[in-house]
Order: C-alpha cells, then structure tokens, then sequence
C-alpha cells in the first residue's frame, strides 16, 4: 500500500488531486490510502503526536492561509527525511527553494491532469525501486530509509536493535532483533548469533567471527561455525560470477 497526504486549504484542489490519485492507481489495481489535511499544522501536530503516521508522499500546498507550506516542509523533514514531499503552488518561484527540504517535485496551479499522472508514473518507478533496497526505521516520531548495503550489522541489546552504518553511524530502534531480521529476509543478511544480524556484503573475511569492513569482529554461533562459513562462501561465489 502507498499512504498519500494532500494538504492543501482549498477543499476543490484536494478533491482533484484525491479524484487523480483514486483513478490512476484503481487502472493499476495497486491500494492506496489518502489523508487530507486543511491546514499545515495539523499534519505536524499528526506527526509530532506519534502515534506511527506515516506518510509515502504528500502533496503539499506552499500559500496556505494559517500556514506557509514551505515552513511546513521544513518541520516535516525534522519528522521524516524520507517522505516524498510534492510541493503545490501558483508560481515557480519556489522551485530552487524545494531543494532546501529535498522537494521530490512540485505542481504548479491550475493542476493539469496529465501533468499529475506523468509526475506519479516517475514517483511509481522511484518508490518501489527505493522501497526493494531499503530498510525503514522508526525511533519516536521520526523515521528514515536506510538503504541495504549502508548496512554493517545489526546488534540486539534489548529493548533496542542498533543499526550500524558504513560512514560510522549508529541507529538506535526499539524493536525485536527477529521482527527487523523477518524484513532483511532474502537479502545478504544473515542471522549469524543470537544477538546480530551480519550483512555478507560487508564482510571482508570469515574465521572464528566475520571481520567487517569498518574493522568491527561481529561473534558467530559456535555450533553454526561451519554453516556460516559456508553461507558466505556461496554468497562470495554467487556474487562474483
């Protein structure tokens, strides 16, 4: 499912855009779900509140009377670095400002149906491509998407799971080590003890541990010793043929 948000104070150009969204993805027999919001502020007190909003794309309105969308988007990126922000409104001179909160596009009004459909056939090929090589991670009322191969390894020390990144950063998640290693399924990831999930890609060489490219030596299961040897093993081969 994709979760929309339209925020716009004008009821006639949420319900277009909503109409637009509603018909182009029923073609493609692809679930959605919109959330429409009048005013800016509500949608960051909805985030602010935490209570697992979690938007994939948001439509959002610059010139709005009780709030100034770019003021909005601003906020928004302190929440979720990830969303895909579409940035609405009636002139162009705001487009070089949409860089500075990382703006996926904007629309200029009137909106042009075709001009929408063009925009969601680019965001369809952008979000399931970003969605198969990433992981995403909530902590609070923020949340991120943190691509597959950034990933080191994963450490349990319950109630939390860290997440270890190549450029030395570390992500702290309250979540079962199980749950996040049922997401990692089918990738280069693999649970190599009780408390870690090591990612092949990563490694550099395997002996009583995997040594890691970031100099980290994550522990394996003594009785799975041979098993993990031979796992990476097979992942070297099968990735240098």
């Amino acid at each position: 499912m994709i979760r929309f948000a339209i925020c716009d104070d004008f009821a006639e150009d949420r319900e277009f855009v909503r109409k637009v969204l509603t018909a182009y993805f029923y073609k493609r027999n692809e679930r959605i779900e919109i959330t429409e919001y009048e005013e800016g502020t509500v949608l960051l007190d909805d985030y602010a509140d935490g209570d697992g909003v979690c938007f994939d794309a948001i439509f959002l309105d610059i010139f709005m009377r009780k709030s100034h969308g770019m003021k909005v988007a601003e906020q928004l990126r302190q929440y979720d670095k990830n969303v895909s922000i579409i940035l609405i409104t009636t002139t162009d001179e705001f487009a070089l400002a949409g860089y500075g909160v990382h703006a996926y596009s904007y629309l200029l009004k009137p909106i042009e149906s075709e001009t929408l459909v063009e925009l969601l056939d680019g965001f369809v090929r952008f979000f399931h491509a970003d969605r198969k090589e990433s992981l995403l991670v909530k902590n609070g009322t923020t949340q991120e998407r943190i691509r597959y191969n950034d990933i080191v390894y994963l450490e349990s020390q319950t109630p939390y799971v860290y997440i270890h990144l190549r450029d030395g950063a570390v992500h702290r998640i309250s979540a079962k080590l199980t749950d996040v290693e049922e997401e990692l399924k089918g990738r280069s990831f693999t649970r190599c003890h009780q408390s870690f999930i090591v990612n092949f890609e990563n490694v550099v060489k395997v002996d009583k541990v995997f040594h890691m490219e970031d100099g980290t030596q994550v522990p394996i299961r003594r009785q799975e010793m041979k098993a993990m040897k031979e796992a990476y093993y097979q992942y070297v081969i099968k990735t240098t043929l």
